[in-house]
């Protein structure tokens, strides 16, 4: 995943309006840099780096300000396509990896080619769809975005008490969400977690100029357990989709069927297993150091 953007002329003691709007439009740039991609053959990479992108954008946005929700909604509708965009990308790759690693034999095959050409056909249209919404998006909000016109949700300096107290909470509210994954430890709750997750970690990377030890030990914490649980949710999306593809399969995909959701029962339990121990791991890794602030 690429990095954001470092932010020239960020100051710790600069105001809230003036550190959102530099924020902001820093994040819009990255945006519009990572939108420039192959639209015909745009790799599941690429794809993610313009979400994540929006994502940030999305979080800068909501953490500084009372963004209205038609706008808020509008970059979820963009960042939902550029999703499904990414989700084929990887569906795709899953299928070529286990051909040539000859999981499956050669009765498969012919139903996995179907299954492939279903899914590129899908992808098609769903890359279509997602950069005429991306383009349009850029066109009609970023001037929006980057004047930031939305109300501040609190005043000061960016390195005071507000922003502290705002990244204390998240942190606090991602640990009891996660104390309640380790009691209720299934996949819907596990995707709620990773969301949660993801929401704080893009929220701490805003802030890391100002509470380097803090808000980067977020950041550096979550990675691993949003990379794992993350794999396991890949998992249940590829099974749920095979499965989907066995109620409409021929009798010649029988085989592709049998064969691929053999493999996936043996992938989802060892997704599931590793995504249980770097739960742990987060938790028990958990440390809370000394808040320093940034005063330059």
């Amino acid at each position: 995943m690429a990095r954001p953007s470092d932010i020239s002329g960020l100051r710790p003691k600069a105001s809230l309006q003036e550190a959102a709007r530099r924020i902001v439009r820093s994040r819009l740039s990255d945006v519009r840099r990572h939108s420039r991609i192959d639209e015909t053959n745009p790799g599941a990479y690429a794809v993610k780096d313009l979400r994540v992108a929006l994502r940030r954008l999305r979080t800068a946005v909501e953490f500084f300000t009372w963004a209205p929700a038609p706008f808020r909604q509008s970059i979820r509708t963009v960042g939902a396509a550029l999703g499904a965009v990414r989700d084929s990308e990887v569906q795709l790759a899953w299928l070529d990896s286990v051909v040539e690693r000859r999981l499956v034999g050669d009765r498969a095959l012919a139903g996995m080619r179907r299954l492939r050409s279903e899914i590129e056909t899908a992808s098609s249209r769903q890359r279509h769809d997602a950069f005429d919404k991306i383009r349009g998006w850029l066109d009609l909000e970023a001037k929006l975005v980057a004047n930031l016109p939305f109300p501040l949700r609190g005043q000061g300096r960016l390195n005071g008490h507000w922003t502290r107290d705002r990244l204390e909470k998240r942190a606090k509210d991602l640990r009891q969400l996660g104390m309640h994954l380790r009691e209720n430890f299934d996949i819907g709750h596990a995707h709620e977690f990773r969301t949660r997750l993801r929401q704080i970690r893009y929220q701490a990377e805003l802030l890391e100029p100002v509470f380097p030890k803090r808000a980067g030990g977020i950041v550096k914490r979550s990675v691993p357990a949003l990379d794992v649980i993350g794999q396991w949710c890949d998992v249940d999306q590829r099974k749920a989709l095979v499965e989907k593809f066995a109620v409409r399969a021929r009798a010649e995909d029988e085989a592709a069927v049998i064969e691929l959701l053999q493999l996936l029962d043996v992938e989802q339990s060892r997704a599931e297993q590793r995504a249980r121990s770097a739960l742990f791991d987060w938790l028990a890794r958990r440390k809370r150091p000394k808040i320093v602030l940034v005063a330059a």
